[in-house]
């Protein structure tokens, strides 16, 4: 992720099969209609590990001190989250630009204290779960 891409938007998902529903959220984050989505929706871009292509995909989070929580909700069945394992680039479409950020599954007290974070605001999700939980340092 380059200096030169800090003002581009969301760009249409590249890699894998993206649903037409990731297409479609990913199109509204690019637009005037942004808050459509939600006030804590935002896209990630990173490299995949094995692929090695660009996967943008849009993600709902919640910010924290230095940065994000992402919760991959159902993460038996998706694979995105595993690029993090251990520590990757990422790059976040958020307040209308990009920031570089390093993105990592979280572990033990790390992952329990972001999880709680992440249910005091998304309420609905259950502070039980097992769902892999991502943390996204971001400068500034």
């Amino acid at each position: 992720m380059t200096d030169t891409d800090v003002d581009r938007p969301p760009p249409r998902p590249t890699a894998g099969r993206p649903t037409v529903g990731n297409r479609v959220v990913l199109a509204l984050l690019r637009s005037p209609l942004r808050r459509v989505v939600g006030r804590r929706v935002c896209a990630l871009r990173y490299t995949g590990r094995l692929s090695g292509a660009t996967v943008t995909l849009p993600v709902q989070y919640v910010r924290r001190p230095g940065g994000l929580v992402v919760l991959a909700g159902r993460g038996g069945g998706k694979r995105w989250w595993r690029n993090f394992a251990p520590s990757e680039p990422v790059a976040v479409w958020l307040d209308g630009r990009w920031h570089d950020g390093v993105g990592a599954v979280l572990v033990g007290e790390e992952r329990v204290a972001a999880l709680a974070d992440y249910v005091r605001v998304v309420s609905q999700v259950d502070a039980a779960t097992d769902d892999p939980v991502v943390g996204i340092r971001l400068p500034g």
